[in-house]
């Protein structure tokens, strides 16, 4: 964890993560829309 915090995250790290958020952000809104198109 220490060794962790003093090296400085590469641009490709911070790439995948805000990949990695926009995956989840999608399934989570297919999740909350789905139900709601089945309601109508």
């Amino acid at each position: 964890m220490k060794a962790k915090k003093n090296q400085q995250p590469p641009k490709k790290s911070m790439g995948m993560r805000i990949f990695i958020l926009v995956l989840a952000g999608i399934l989570l809104l297919s999740f909350v829309i789905f139900p709601l198109i089945n309601m109508f």
